[in-house]
């Protein structure tokens, strides 16, 4: 991968992390208006997100390398997540 490419890929996750922020706070201000506290709603979001990872099939990855790749995914997911359950500054 060149460094433009690592450039550019980075970006790309770099806005998409941003997006999903932001998408995420705003379902989880819904949820809160619904009487969902915040914490009910973030922790059952990382729960409901991790069983359908552990049900994910990795196509093209080779089996040794799999479960490497699913525990990297997991934990970037549960940081994600960690990022919006953050109140914004």
């Amino acid at each position: 991968m060149t460094n433009e490419e690592q450039e550019d890929l980075t970006a790309e996750l770099l806005a998409t992390d941003q997006a999903l922020v932001f998408i995420v706070r705003s379902i989880a201000t819904l949820a809160e208006k619904e009487g969902i506290p915040r914490e009910v709603f973030f922790r059952t979001w990382l729960e409901n997100g991790m069983r359908a990872m552990a049900r994910t099939r990795l196509v093209g990855i080779p089996p040794e390398r799999q479960e490497r790749v699913l525990e990297k995914a997991r934990a970037r997911y549960e940081d994600l997540i960690m990022a919006c359950a953050t109140p914004p500054s």
